[in-house]
């Protein structure tokens, strides 16, 4: 039998067969009918693989299949041609890689918020280079008859609200519990905005949106203006620290596209799992929040609503971390700083994902979503960069 794991990967099936007798504590082998079959939910950093073990012995109490996460180099080729201005960095894949496989090390050991975070089973995993290969991969839980939702996608009201509500577990127990998150390494964070969120870089990428989105061309010329924030990683901290003076666990992507959902009918969708916390870090949740609210919902509804969906992840934070006190003395201190967050997301993101629009267009499948999709993404960022240059003439 070929024992790479699926084509074009350097992660092979002696690899993970050595990992998960360890993690899962067996001395079962792979039998002759294992599987693996690559799957089309792939991420910029990684490939995603269906794997049946067939294993030899203790059946009943391993796991028959597996969603295999392989982070490897030869990925970022992809993303350097798709987004202008990004610069690799040595260790990038192998920052990304080992974030989350601890993450879910210390998910399934430490920290107790996981009892009641909705997170797949995790088997198991190889950190970047462990094995002599230029890779890494974790073994989680698969889910069968998953549906995918995406940046294009708009969530329903109770969707946003559970939503929230799996961001209050994590960034109010971490609130509650610093001394379990204090040695929380967040050095991919830092290499991720050396390679992306640099001044240079931003600035750069702005310079290509304007190119492709000349009726933004006056929003994003503001918003460069906002590229002085990430000269150093340091100073950026120092801005993130003034909205939030107390640090708290966040996911770090907080996108639709990063949970899995089953759909029961027209808009209406299970959440089953969060994933890819390849970007977790322990820090400032607003950045969360300002990342996810203008993306999951309308441009529309976001005007409408967002001031209802603070507000609700307000009281549910206060409610979760009594008698511990927030960061933030009032809900008003509150929106204020999530809305100076929002200006910084806005900055990194939008011209970002203006950038990515064709690449994320040219996957969409769905017949309905080729007509929908694109006009319901672009009219998001381009209320994203509208909102920013709103924010910066009220507060910078």
């Amino acid at each position: 039998m070929a024992d790479k794991l699926i084509p074009d990967s350097p992660i092979t099936w002696g690899i993970v067969q050595a990992d998960l007798q360890k993690s899962l504590k067996t001395k079962a082998v792979f039998g002759k009918n294992r599987q693996s079959k690559a799957l089309s939910a792939n991420g910029f950093l990684s490939d995603v693989a269906l794997v049946t073990f067939d294993w030899t012995e203790d059946r009943d109490r391993l796991p028959e299949r597996a969603l295999i996460k392989i982070t490897s180099q030869a990925k970022i080729e992809k993303l350097i041609q798709d987004v202008p201005g990004y610069t690799p960095i040595e260790g990038h894949c192998k920052a990304a890689n080992d974030n989350e496989l601890i993450f879910y090390e210390l998910a399934n050991s430490r920290w107790k918020f996981s009892e009641h975070l909705k997170l797949p089973k995790f088997y198991g995993g190889g950190r970047f280079g462990e094995s002599g290969v230029e890779a890494g991969y974790l073994a989680l839980e698969f889910f069968d008859d998953v549906t995918g939702l995406q940046f294009y996608h708009n969530a329903k009201d109770s969707t946003v609200r559970e939503m929230l509500d799996q961001l209050v577990l994590v960034n109010g127990y971490s609130l509650c519990h610093p001394e379990e998150f204090s040695d929380f390494n967040n050095d991919f964070c830092k290499t991720l905005m050396l390679a992306f969120s640099t001044e240079e870089v931003i600035k750069s990428t702005i310079g290509h949106a304007q190119e492709k989105y000349p009726e933004l061309q006056d929003g994003l010329t503001i918003l460069k203006s906002q590229a002085k924030h990430f000269k150093t990683w340091e100073g950026y901290q120092e801005r993130l620290l003034e909205a939030c003076p107390k640090r708290m666990f966040a996911h770090g992507d907080m996108y639709l596209a990063n949970f899995l959902w089953k759909k029961h009918g027209a808009n209406d969708f299970e959440m089953l799992a969060i994933i890819d916390w390849a970007q977790c870090r322990y820090g400032n949740p607003l950045e969360d929040l300002a990342r996810m609210l203008p993306m999951v919902v309308s441009a529309e509804v976001y005007n409408e609503k967002k001031d209802e969906y603070l507000t609700y992840y307000y009281e549910q934070m206060k409610e979760y971390c009594a008698p511990v006190t927030l960061p933030w003395a009032s809900l008003e201190e509150f929106i204020e700083q999530y809305e100076r967050v929002f200006v910084y997301m806005a900055t990194v993101f939008g011209p970002c994902f203006l950038n990515l629009a064709p690449t994320l267009f040219g996957g969409i499948k769905d017949e309905n979503d080729k007509l929908t999709g694109p006009p319901c993404f672009l009219a998001k960022v381009k209320n994203m960069v509208e909102e920013a240059v709103r924010l910066i003439e009220k507060y910078m």
